[in-house]
């Protein structure tokens, strides 16, 4: 994480771009944010998910989903 706890933008979702991959609504990203299926950070007043961290859950999601 760059100096001072911030992240870019380039580090970071924000929470419906990342239900959106797996194709969640708004409301159902923030819910899966708030039960913990979608990692977040507080950057200031915003929530973000960390890129990597995000893309190693939604591609193990996606492999499961092919799988059925």
């Amino acid at each position: 994480m760059p100096a001072g706890g911030r992240f870019r933008k380039l580090d970071s979702y924000a929470v419906e771009e990342a239900g959106a991959e797996i194709g969640l609504s708004r409301a159902g990203s923030y819910r899966a944010a708030q039960r913990g299926d979608i990692p977040t950070e507080k950057n200031g007043r915003f929530l973000r998910v960390p890129r990597r961290r995000w893309n190693r859950i939604r591609n193990r999601i996606l492999r499961i989903e092919e799988a059925t």
